[in-house]
């Protein structure tokens, strides 16, 4: 079989073709493992920046195309990382497509080591022009979606079960679209995830047409179809398939009483009043199982919905709803054992289901870690602290907390859902600093971005200053440094390097001495401590031309890469502080 990579720019399909080979050779299983633009550097002896720049993108996607062609007579199972920009459409059908996707994508990424495709804008106005027309072009080609997390570079079992098919006993349920019933691999796609033990493979009749729901039926054991009412001008063609091949059955309360069967799950999906009163609606339809699909707009209502499923988890489940996906932590918890709960492949039927790789790892566990900030959606710590935490049977995922939550009691709320340890982001530092009994090192800092629940209390340190002094270690001298902006770090930045100039970054003031100004000489190195929300801040002074930018940002869109870029510096990225710091989080939480 041959499958070939698709997905953006920069979401480590590489790097993924290096685990996949791994899988391979661990179970004993032969594999040839290609990326397109190793094979054409290979071929032509130059580099794809060198094609790019002297021959032109299309003498470039002439060779892909060519090159494409020759790996293809390849026999045995193949894998192959393909561009951003090699079309899929030009993939035979008869290979097997893979989008590889990462939560990050929509927020765009910077690149400091590959060619610029439209030079007359910025690197990354240049990668978010291609999104939506890429994203279409994908989707319409995949056979199969696979969400990795942010931060994964080494073989990891969950992903390794997805490549050699080892899923089992999944549970969960999984809707069913469009996209994925393509005429030359639907019967592949659905037989391979009944054999991964899903319990419900969802049929809503506004997302099918009639012809799609019969392909599922005659496909997929009756069993395992949960009919999902949701169109209202065909609810007798839904009827008829429950009827007729005796199939479970979601009858929503928006649609009135269900007059002529007692529906396997009743639920609700609106709410027009407070969350209370539309769970004492949805009680009120009646016995059996209940689902509440219902927004969520606080921790307070969530813990609202909480304590309603613990009152009988056997027959309810609330399945919490937002814009933006920010409960999909407390679905991927599954805390209690919630009678309906629904993982996805691709964006699902809301951002809130937690994604395959996620639903594999959890923990059934009470109590859990997170990482709260916001945004923490780019963050790399549910991944970096994944082994130290599945060891002990517990996970570790992400949760969207601002300033304003916190101070209404956010981490009251996690601590009694079962948070015992945390990660801290800025702006939420110093929150946790007034929270928390700390060490002295937070004491010195003023800042904690580590705690733990410990003797009834949150206890804390701060791992950020350890982290910098680790990763400053492999950059040798610096020379003339200069610190641009600093937020939430720069008592951490101030501890590592006393000699540097400090410069905000939203004024351009030198933080020591006003004085001095900023535009008086260029640093050899610059320190980027500016959060990776634009708003506010400056860019620091048109004559500043440092050898090597320190970024304190570790996500792919940061505006430290931009800058880089522009002054045609060194560019080196929070990365290792992040894994230092991350290191030391570690031997404080084994503390306790």
């Amino acid at each position: 079989m041959r499958t070939a990579l698709i997905g953006h720019r920069g979401v480590g399909k590489t790097s993924l073709l290096k685990r996949i080979e791994a899988y391979f050779r661990e179970s004993g299983r032969d594999v040839h493992c290609f990326d397109l633009d190793r094979e054409i550097e290979k071929r032509t002896g130059r580099t794809v920046a060198d094609i790019f720049a002297t021959d032109g993108e299309a003498a470039f996607r002439q060779k892909e195309r060519d090159v494409f062609d020759e790996l293809s007579v390849v026999h045995g199972r193949v894998f192959l990382a393909l561009g951003a920009g090699f079309s899929p459409t030009k993939v035979p059908q008869s290979w097997r497509t893979l989008w590889v996707r990462r939560v990050s994508d929509p927020q765009g990424r910077i690149f400091t080591d590959r060619p610029r495709l439209n030079p007359r804008v910025s690197a990354l106005e240049e990668y978010l022009e291609r999104f939506d027309g890429r994203n279409k072009t994908y989707l319409a080609r995949a056979d199969e979606v696979l969400i990795v997390d942010e931060g994964l570079e080494e073989p990891e079992a969950a992903e390794g079960d997805f490549f050699l098919d080892r899923f089992e006993n999944l549970g969960g349920a999984l809707t069913i679209f469009p996209t994925d019933l393509k005429p030359h691999r639907f019967v592949d796609f659905l037989q391979r995830r009944e054999r991964w033990g899903i319990k419900w493979f969802e049929l809503r009749d506004d997302l099918l047409t009639e012809e799609e729901m019969d392909r599922v039926i005659d496909i997929v054991a009756p069993e395992r179809i949960l009919m999902s009412f949701r169109a209202r001008d065909r609810q007798a063609s839904s009827r008829e398939r429950v009827e007729k091949h005796q199939l479970a059955f979601d009858w929503p309360m928006e649609m009135g009483d269900c007059s002529w069967a007692k529906p396997t799950f009743r639920s609700l999906h609106e709410r027009t009043g407070t969350l209370a009163e539309a769970l004492t609606r949805l009680q009120s339809a009646g016995d059996g199982l209940l689902k509440a699909a219902l927004p969520v707009k606080t921790f307070a209502e969530l813990r609202e919905g909480w304590l309603w499923h613990k009152q009988d988890p056997e027959k309810r489940a609330f399945l919490p709803l937002s814009e933006d996906g920010r409960w999909s932590w407390f679905r991927t918890l599954a805390l209690g054992d919630q009678a309906l709960n629904f993982f996805r492949e691709s964006d699902g039927s809301g951002k809130d289901q937690p994604t395959l790789l996620q639903w594999r790892r959890a923990h059934k566990r009470a109590e859990f870690a997170a990482v709260l900030g916001d945004p923490v959606s780019h963050s790399r710590t549910p991944i970096e602290q994944f082994a130290f935490f599945d060891s002990r049977k517990n996970s570790v995922v992400s949760v969207r907390v601002s300033e304003e939550e916190w101070d209404q009691s956010a981490v009251e709320v996690l601590r009694e859902m079962g948070l015992r340890w945390a990660a801290v982001t800025s702006p939420l530092k110093e929150k946790a600093y007034a929270l928390a009994e700390k060490d002295p090192t937070a004491e010195t800092l003023k800042a904690v971005n580590t705690l733990v629940w410990r003797q009834g209390k949150w206890q804390g340190t701060n791992t950020d200053l350890a982290g910098l002094q680790e990763a400053l270690k492999t950059l040798g001298p610096l020379g003339a440094t200069a610190v641009w902006g600093g937020g939430g770090t720069l008592n951490v930045v101030q501890k590592a390097l006393p000699q540097a100039e400090l410069f905000s970054a939203r004024t351009g003031e030198n933080r020591r001495d006003a004085s001095k100004v900023a535009s008086a000489s260029s640093p050899e190195t610059v320190i980027w401590a500016v959060g990776r929300a634009r708003a506010g801040s400056q860019e620091p002074p048109a004559n500043w031309k440092p050898k090597l930018v320190i970024d304190l940002n570790y996500s792919d869109d940061s505006p430290g890469r931009e800058f880089a870029l522009r002054v045609g510096a060194k560019y080196a990225s929070g990365l290792a502080m992040f894994c230092a710091q991350a290191k030391a989080q570690r031997a404080f939480w084994e503390k306790s």
